[in-house]
């Protein structure tokens, strides 16, 4: 398969201003040290360092991505902010947010 280089154009935080391609960080949704990890663009959201801070604190997970028209990267990241879901989709009972803090 063919990695997809991601464009680091803005967070990928639906609101969040941070455009500064020197300000945003490459996150892996699945960590580095687990199993399925990788570097390829499903596996990766484009965050700011303070969104990034919000994951290790436990206030942001991400879920994962789905395709879409939104560019420069054709997707929308997927996540819990918050206890909040930005997009009103059903989480399967199989499926556990992978998060520093899952057991």
């Amino acid at each position: 398969m063919i990695s997809k280089k991601l464009i680091k154009h803005r967070c990928e935080i639906w609101g969040c201003p941070i455009d500064d391609p020197n300000a945003l960080e490459l996150h892996h949704i699945i960590g580095r040290t687990e199993t399925g990890s990788s570097h390829y663009h499903y596996n990766l959201g484009v965050l700011c360092c303070n969104h990034h801070k919000f994951i290790d604190s436990g206030r942001l997970v991400i879920l994962g991505v789905v395709p879409a028209t939104v560019k420069p990267n054709n997707r929308i990241l997927v996540y819990i902010l918050d206890g909040v879901k930005n997009i009103d989709i059903d989480i399967p009972d199989t499926v556990k947010p992978v998060t520093k803090y899952s057991i």
